[in-house]
């Protein structure tokens, strides 16, 4: 009874609504999408239908260089009935605001819903289910200007239409149950939304989701939890090791970042120890003289970088900066100028250039908690 009684205030209207507002509130922060990009290689698919429909994959991939302005995201929850009221919400409250988002859904019978699993046997679901989601798809036909319905060979073609939008990032958030838990790797997903029970090999599984590694401001991905999941992350984590579950470590606390903390019997210089050190020692509209400064300069400018990367992925950040944007923007561009002009000293000798640290830092993949 207990359980039944836990997943009716799981489910319940007013959870699902807040639940929505936050995402949509928070989207562009936890994905980056204000931030600027700087260019790299990208896969896209250029006839996404046709190769949905391949039997062969005869339409491949191209490799393109490009910006991409922010990231997208997986919405894992409990149940079908879940999927269906979490759906039916971001069109309300998207309708309702003007609507901005790409959302799109995908989910299938199964036999046990807490473990990630590809299934493609529609035959299975009851009535309602199966309506929702042939409604849903209609909306992704007219968003993509496609052709597919839960019949067995147009959903699985929707299946595979789904994964390459998903991966060329023409879908901001997909709802799913178990459906691209495992298995599924797309370079420009960096959030996972989590209001499900997962656990052991399926929590690694669907975390893994978002660490691949794709440029120098995606070093790692965000986990957003709706439900306490920590023990059986922390379980997960001590039952695999790093055989499987090596790409996940876990973020510190925001306070860690923000004023520093103590780890292997040193000091960790946090966000505040490092702005007072820039500005004492780097006062805007004093010239940085001398090699050893300069270089002393872009090291410390750079740690601070690699925090803010951090930093912004927490919702106590906003707000919290020390520094103005303008005066932000200024060091910036002392930065660049140094590594510009190092960099021209290293061409003309003939060595390898230096790699300047990125707008927003460079981090081995975590998949960190926020929440």
């Amino acid at each position: 009874m207990r359980a039944i009684d836990v997943e009716r205030a799981m489910s319940a209207p007013e959870r699902v609504s807040e639940i929505v507002k936050y995402i949509l509130e928070h989207f562009n922060q936890k994905t980056k999408r204000n931030e600027n990009r700087s260019f790299f290689e990208f896969r896209v698919i250029e006839n996404v239908e046709a190769m949905a429909a391949s039997k062969n994959n005869t339409v491949r991939e191209k490799k393109i260089t490009t910006r991409v302005n922010g990231f997208n995201s997986i919405f894992a929850v409990a149940s079908i009935p879940m999927a269906m009221r979490y759906y039916a919400e971001f069109k309300r409250q998207m309708e309702a605001i003007g609507g901005r988002l790409r959302i799109a859904t995908i989910f299938s019978f199964s036999p046990n819903e807490e473990e990630p699993d590809e299934e493609f046997d529609n035959s299975k679901l009851d009535k309602t289910s199966r309506d929702f989601l042939e409604a849903a798809i209609a909306d992704y036909n007219a968003m993509f200007s496609v052709n597919y319905d839960t019949s067995s060979d147009k959903f699985q073609n929707y299946y595979k239409d789904v994964s390459l939008r998903v991966k060329n990032r023409e879908v901001d958030l997909l709802i799913v149950v178990n459906m691209f838990l495992t298995g599924f790797d797309a370079t420009t997903l960096n959030t996972l939304w989590v209001d499900k029970n997962l656990r052991q090999h399926g929590l690694i599984q669907a975390f893994s989701r978002t660490n691949r590694i794709l440029n120098s401001v995606k070093t790692f991905g965000n986990i957003v939890c709706f439900r306490d999941l920590k023990q059986a992350t922390d379980d997960a984590i001590a039952l695999f090791g790093d055989k499987e579950a090596g790409g996940i470590v876990l973020l510190k606390t925001y306070d860690d970042y923000y004023n520093g903390y103590e780890e292997d019997d040193k000091h960790k210089a946090g966000y505040v120890e490092l702005i007072a050190m820039l500005t004492d020692n780097y006062p805007l509209g004093q010239a940085i003289i001398g090699e050893s400064a300069q270089k002393s300069f872009i090291s410390l400018f750079g740690a601070i970088l690699r925090l803010v990367n951090i930093l912004s992925t927490f919702d106590e950040f906003a707000g919290s900066e020390i520094l103005s944007q303008r005066d932000f923007q200024d060091y910036m561009s002392v930065y660049l100028d140094l590594y510009q002009t190092y960099r021209k000293q290293k061409d003309s000798a003939g060595g390898p250039l230096p790699r300047p640290a990125p707008q927003r830092g460079d981090l081995s993949a975590r998949t960190g908690h926020p929440h």
